[in-house]
């Protein structure tokens, strides 16, 4: 009997997401049914602090990837209502006011350690060292590897989704690579996919915590006093 092969999209290098279902691309009906909302799943969110694409005044030493592991979506995605917002979009951690990260962290603050965790990989930035595109690529999907397979192993057995914000840097054809290999190990993983934050309201509350534990990584004051109250959820 012949087999079929398993289909693949053309990865260009203008392609600008990952979407993948079961280790695959998704047929439409597929997109078209998705609601994590409804999913009886762990979500596990994934974003990185910075862009670490040239080093000038202020930039962050450590790319830090940061991913929170939660079964109850729909609770997390209701804290980006908290966000405050400047000119119709919602605002991220960098330009937030202490008092307005603190307001969210509240929220955040209700759900139990067993409800929501948090783990972080960080590693110092050679800039002068990643001045080639391959460089910056190898670096960026090492550590984000890493940081997933991480936090999976922390209860590899459960359903899980796994939604990235939008990398830095064009690696979608290595993630597409890393979802396929994540697939064949934890064949439990439905939905592996990258968004833009910017529509994204998981994404958006996430950001919040993500540059939290970045300022912690390097040495920065505790804006909001965020980090202080989060590092409960943080796991080794």
């Amino acid at each position: 009997m012949a087999f079929k092969k398993k289909k693949r999209p053309s990865l260009s290098k203008d392609r600008k997401t990952v979407r993948m279902y079961r280790g695959r691309e998704p047929t439409d009906s597929e997109t078209a049914m998705r609601d994590y909302t409804t999913m009886m799943a762990d979500l596990i969110v994934v974003d990185e602090s910075n862009s670490f694409s040239e080093f000038r005044r202020g930039s962050r030493k450590y790319l830090t990837v940061v991913c929170s592991r939660t079964s109850e979506y729909g609770r997390l995605e209701k804290i980006a209502d908290k966000i405050p917002q400047s000119d119709g979009v919602r605002k991220k951690h960098w330009n937030m006011k202490p008092i307005e990260i603190e307001n969210v962290v509240k929220e955040i603050e209700k759900f139990t350690e067993t409800e929501l965790l948090i783990t972080e990989e960080h590693r110092y930035i050679h800039y002068a060292e990643l001045s080639d595109s391959k460089d910056k690529k190898d670096f960026y999907i090492a550590i984000m590897e890493n940081a997933i397979e991480n936090i999976i192993r922390m209860d590899p057995n459960k359903t899980m989704i796994i939604i990235m914000d939008n990398p830095p840097i064009n690696v979608y054809d290595k993630l597409w690579n890393f979802g396929e290999r994540l697939h064949a190990v934890y064949p439990n993983i439905t939905w592996f996919e990258t968004r833009p934050s910017s529509g994204t309201r998981i994404l958006q509350v996430h950001d919040i915590i993500t540059g939290a534990v970045a300022d912690h990584v390097e040495h920065k004051p505790d804006k909001g006093g965020a980090y202080a109250k989060l590092k409960k959820y943080l796991r080794k």
